[in-house]
């Protein structure tokens, strides 16, 4: 990921997470792109941003690259793993515009590890393991 992060130029940098759970002060789209519009003007490299409206509004107010995530908790999943789960999260995220996708990956859901792999984005866009991810342009 490292040629990613420089042609992004974000390497070396400050990247700033803007997200806010559910009932916190500053949860929502209006706030999370204040927040990224703050960071920018801060010198950040890059915003981290949870889910579809809070990446739309970002992507609207700021020039930075976005390292997209989307919080899902699925009954028949691992209850850690629970950062862009399935491809379907993986592909909203990346309509809206993120440079980058985060994945939550656990060993044990790897392929070869014996854990399930239809449930897991990294299954569906062809990495083939955990260690063949850091290596993926392809969502």
């Amino acid at each position: 990921m490292s040629h990613k992060l420089d042609d992004l130029g974000m390497k070396g940098g400050l990247i700033v997470s803007c997200q806010a759970a559910p009932g916190a002060p500053l949860h929502g789209p209006a706030y999370m792109a204040a927040m990224a519009r703050a960071a920018e003007m801060a010198g950040a490299v890059g915003i981290r941003a949870d889910g579809p409206l809070d990446i739309a509004a970002i992507k609207g107010a700021v020039k930075l690259p976005v390292i997209g995530i989307y919080k899902i908790r699925l009954p028949v999943q691992h209850p850690r793993v629970y950062i862009t789960p399935i491809f379907e999260a993986a592909a909203e995220v990346a309509r809206l515009g993120s440079e980058i996708i985060a994945l939550h990956v656990l060993p044990e859901y790897d392929r070869g590890c014996g854990g399930p792999q239809d449930a897991h984005p990294s299954d569906q866009a062809g990495i083939g393991c955990v260690g063949d991810g850091r290596h993926c342009d392809c969502l």
